[in-house]
């Protein structure tokens, strides 16, 4: 992971609004966990309204944008 993406993540905190730079639905940040590789990941959540369902998912921080 580049230093800007190591900064990016560590700047995420539990409650913040995110969403993927190339779209998609609003998401809250959770936590954040290491992937098999020991990337550090956002873990978030967000309600799929077609499946009325919450779903959690982990993505790479530099994929991700705060919402203002």
């Amino acid at each position: 992971m580049s230093e800007e993406g190591r900064k990016e993540a560590e700047g995420f905190r539990k409650g913040q609004v995110v969403q993927l730079r190339s779209g998609g639905p609003r998401m809250t940040v959770v936590g954040s966990e290491r992937s098999g590789r020991g990337e550090l990941m956002a873990r978030v959540v967000y309600f799929h309204e077609r499946e009325e369902k919450f779903v959690y998912e982990s993505f790479i921080p530099e994929a991700l944008a705060l919402e203002s």
